[in-house]
């Protein structure tokens, strides 16, 4: 990963030239265990990896982004059972093709987190 992470960086950097902050968001089962730096005798990359369920969910809740609030399921809740009661609630009063999609979205998270 940090190699993939490093050509990502010197992509952006060719077209903006600029370094982006990157920030790889881990979503496994297993604890985050995969390196986040690579190294040379005169080269060092590295980059930030958090696991998401690191991220506090309450404030992914709280957000106007519908993907915000299915994302949290992932991340650490004090409630899990009030957590997805609210998503599906802010899910019911979108648009019939958004709505479609984003409980589509929360039936595979939803299964994902259950199956931790």
């Amino acid at each position: 990963m940090p190699l993939r992470m490093a050509e990502y960086c010197l992509s952006v950097f060719r077209l903006f030239a600029r370094f982006p902050r990157q920030v790889l968001l881990y979503v496994g089962e297993a604890p985050l265990r995969m390196a986040s730096e690579l190294r040379g005798d005169d080269v060092w990359f590295r980059h930030r990896a958090i696991d998401i369920r690191d991220l506090d969910g309450e404030r992914l809740l709280e957000s106007a982004e519908v993907g915000d609030n299915v994302i949290a399921i992932l991340a650490r809740l004090r409630d899990q059972k009030d957590a997805v009661r609210r998503i599906v609630e802010r899910i019911a009063g979108l648009m019939p093709s958004e709505r479609e999609t984003a409980f589509g979205q929360l039936l595979i998270l939803a299964g994902w987190s259950a199956a931790r």
